[in-house]
């Protein structure tokens, strides 16, 4: 019994952390307007890298 309710928990547990982080994930390819049909792409990501000051806000978010 006490193995069901572990595993039960570890299911939820994962579940309530993975879910977000995939929402996260696929919604951050969306590269269409506020209020416009969904449309996928990669042009938000290549924006993103091409930015010269990536790494100092990257190290800005690691050393907090």
């Amino acid at each position: 019994m006490r193995l069901l309710l572990l595993t039960l928990l570890l299911v939820v547990v994962g579940f309530l952390v993975i879910y977000p982080v995939l929402t996260l994930l696929i919604t951050s390819f969306e590269v269409n307007a506020f209020g416009q049909p969904t449309v996928y792409g990669t042009s938000n990501w290549e924006r993103i890298l091409s930015q010269a000051n990536l790494s100092q806000a990257l190290w800005n978010t690691v050393s907090l």
